[in-house]
């Protein structure tokens, strides 16, 4: 399995992204919290978005255009609505 999470490393977070790639067709809503360069100096801020994944590889790409690097993942969340 691959290890994914720059900052953490984080089990949970490997999971879900396993998950979400073995489900991407139902178009699952996430809420992912990822670390945010700073484009014009050094640092960069925490950014919580949430949104239906449309594609996970070595980008999660959500539906509404975000496009988030994997390895830069803090946290996720998979909603799951029954």
């Amino acid at each position: 399995m691959l290890r994914f999470g720059k900052f953490y490393g984080n089990q949970k977070i490997d999971r879900n992204l396993q998950w979400l790639r073995e489900h991407i067709k139902e178009q699952p809503e996430v809420t992912i919290t990822y670390f945010k360069p700073d484009e014009t100096k050094n640092g960069g801020a925490y950014v919580t978005v949430t949104g239906s994944a449309k594609k996970v590889e070595k980008l999660l790409i959500l539906r509404d255009g975000n496009v988030i690097p994997i390895p830069y993942i803090i946290s996720s969340i998979i909603h799951i609505w029954k």
